[in-house]
């Protein structure tokens, strides 16, 4: 009994001690000195003249965070400093304590920013592990707080987690988050946002060729024609990445009609409208046959695709200028 007792004891002891070690240690002194040190690097890079070593830079700040979360149990981590630790635990590749540390934080019902910035770490940690049903799970959760964090949500689950829900959960999964990330995007008009950008531009000082300063009318049609472009760009990112999916799923037919669509009473001179033609033009090889290749000189004894017909044939152009 008395054995026991004192095996208890220790073992109370032991935890008491873990415990107070990890509230020794405050993460969020240890982002600051982490990201100081990051800035400091790009900083001394750039007076330097140097080109910033980003994947050098990487490894040092994942080498300053392994030796932060050294001796620090996750699972143990008060919820209160779960999102700082789960930052730190990510900076050092553990992705799996990320989400762990994350998913405790959210619970403790965080104001709107620091709950969608908790998401996305969250979301960020889950795909590099590649869980597609737990992203699409977090996903259906997710409110953009403002303008811009919605159009850079939308673009982040389109270029990223929608591949990784595909994979594990199929298409129509991707599709349906691809949508609901869509459906809450705020847009503003090229007007709008040419009023919101143009204090911005003024203050850089631009010139036009005779070195005059540019007037604010000058700026003003410059940010509207770029405001025009924001705006058709995420349905074009939206309907690119969707016609990818469905051309890896062997969808042919569905992923022109999703191009199609896009380009449907949609400005012939937009960049975009163009980049979709050009989709819709190589969509349409696939499974098709081969073009004629008329050539004005050529090298060796190759005279046609015809000669290889049956065939695979690999066809590499080049150019000389």
């Amino acid at each position: 009994m008395k054995t026991f007792i004192r095996t208890a004891v220790i073992v109370a002891a032991v935890a008491c001690m873990a415990a107070s070690f990890v509230q020794s240690k405050n993460p969020d002194d240890i982002l600051k000195s982490i990201n100081q040190f990051r800035s400091k690097s790009i900083a001394d890079a750039r007076a330097a003249g140097e080109q910033i070593n980003i994947n050098a830079l990487n490894e040092q700040v994942a080498a300053k965070a392994n030796e932060a979360i050294e001796g620090v149990d996750a699972t143990k981590v008060e919820a209160e400093q779960a999102y700082s630790w789960a930052q730190i635990f990510s900076m050092a590749g553990k992705h799996k304590e990320t989400c762990d540390l994350a998913a405790r934080y959210l619970k403790t019902y965080p104001p709107v920013q620091q709950r969608y910035a908790a998401q996305i770490l969250l979301l960020n940690s889950c795909n590099t592990l590649g869980d597609g049903e737990m992203i699409a799970d977090i996903l259906s959760d997710v409110v953009a707080p403002n303008l811009a964090l919605s159009q850079a949500f939308l673009r982040s689950v389109v270029n990223s987690y929608s591949g990784t829900i595909a994979e594990d959960e199929g298409i129509d999964a991707a599709f349906r988050a691809i949508d609901s990330a869509l459906a809450q995007v705020k847009f503003e008009t090229p007007e709008e946002y040419a009023e919101r950008m143009l204090p911005s531009y003024k203050s850089r000082g631009l010139k036009n060729r005779d070195g005059s300063d540019r007037t604010d009318e000058q700026l003003t049609a410059l940010l509207v024609a770029s405001g025009k472009r924001v705006n058709e760009s995420l349905p074009y990112a939206v309907a690119d990445k969707k016609s990818k999916l469905l051309k890896d799923a062997g969808r042919k037919d569905e992923a022109l009609s999703v191009l199609k669509e896009f380009v449907k009473d949609r400005d012939p001179s937009s960049a975009y409208v163009g980049r979709a033609n050009t989709a819709i033009k190589q969509t349409e090889l696939i499974g098709s046959p081969a073009t004629p290749l008329d050539f004005g000189r050529q090298y060796g004894e190759f005279k046609s695709l015809e000669d290889w017909k049956g065939k695979v044939v690999l066809i590499d152009f080049t150019a000389h200028w």
